[in-house]
């Protein structure tokens, strides 16, 4: 069965969104499927017809109706069940969390999680009308900070924008072309990510090393304002962020990607 969609129509939104269609089937699932309610890097939420017991660990196999995303397995636990609490009969939800056997099941669930945040942005007209207004930033934090590492973070960041849980450490970075390379490790799983048409790094000489635990996302910031002159293009602000919000990495480009891209 195919992947619930938001109850909003067209006529609502301002952008255009690009759908990505998500099948799960498992042959230990009651009726071999379910539909999937919300779905991000470590885990997913199902609707199902029996209730699951919590602890089990279902083989899954992930099917998507989109050119960047092939099919893949991957196991995952149930870490919660409960009736579904509406007024339908018969319908129970489950949180189901990752648990990845290999590198390969790891690679397609960072891309996975890629490709989600790159369709999330598609709403962020909507979602962020009105936090947008508000700059969580000082006028000297526009710029690419260099020297000694300091004695402690900087305070948390006030942050606007589409929230990207990861679980990743920060191992350097390379900028070649306009394009700017982010290079992870998750556990001993190298992986990047690109910044095609970069226009500004923060790097506070503490990135490398760091636990990074998510990403915010937005194009209503005063740094974009600053380079809007510079053509009509979907900037993209990103900050990287480790405990507590501290700041680790910023970047303003177009939109990020799993792949380099070539002019």
């Amino acid at each position: 069965m195919w992947s619930k969609k938001a109850e909003k129509t067209a006529a609502d939104r301002q952008s255009e969104r690009h759908d990505i269609s998500l099948r799960v089937r498992s042959r230990d699932l009651p009726g071999y499927r379910a539909i999937t309610l919300d779905v991000s890097r470590t885990g997913l939420q199902i609707e199902t017809e029996e209730l699951l017991p919590t602890g089990l660990v279902l083989p899954l196999d992930l099917e998507f109706d989109h050119d960047q995303l092939a099919d893949f397995s991957c196991p995952a636990r149930v870490m919660w069940a409960r009736p579904d609490g509406s007024d339908r009969r018969s319908r129970f939800r489950a949180g189901l969390s990752f648990e990845p056997a290999d590198d390969a099941q790891r690679r397609s669930l960072a891309l996975m999680a890629t490709i989600l945040q790159t369709r999330s942005e598609a709403d962020l007209d909507d979602l962020l009308e009105e936090a947008k207004r508000l700059d969580p930033e000082r006028s000297d934090t526009f710029q690419r900070v260099v020297g000694r590492k300091p004695s402690r973070m900087t305070r948390p960041m006030q942050h606007i924008g589409v929230l990207i849980p990861l679980n990743v450490t920060l191992t350097g970075y390379q900028w070649a072309q306009g394009c700017l390379e982010l290079r992870f490790v998750e556990g001993q799983n190298p992986y990047s990510l690109y910044f095609p048409d970069c226009q500004w790094v923060t790097d506070a000489a503490v990135a490398t090393g760091v636990k990074v635990v998510g990403m915010f996302a937005t194009y209503g910031s005063e740094a974009l304002r600053k380079i809007e002159s510079r053509g009509d293009k979907r900037w993209r602000h990103y900050r990287f962020v480790a405990e507590g919000h501290q700041p680790v990495f910023e970047v303003l480009s177009l939109p990020c990607r799993p792949h380099p891209t070539h002019a």
